[in-house]
């Protein structure tokens, strides 16, 4: 029973410590760029753009073309 108090209070101070969001490098969160080979066809619009702007942490972000064969997505860090 020791040894199962111990993990449980184990674990309240990793959550605490971590909170209960998962621990993001910024260089993840902050932003993201398509090639234009995820377009079809190979050509970037700010309307695709804008709808590919997302990461696995569910963040969207605002997407700019770059000469029409890059989307760079910008998220907030």
């Amino acid at each position: 029973m020791r040894n199962f108090s111990t993990f449980v209070l184990l674990v309240i101070v990793l959550w605490a410590v971590c909170g209960n969001g998962p621990v993001v490098m910024s260089e993840d969160t902050c932003e993201k760029r398509l090639l234009g080979s995820d377009f079809s066809p190979d050509y970037c619009t700010e309307e695709l753009c804008a709808g590919n702007c997302y990461n696995v942490y569910g963040d969207t972000a605002v997407g700019t073309c770059i000469k029409s064969e890059e989307c760079y997505c910008s998220f907030p860090c």
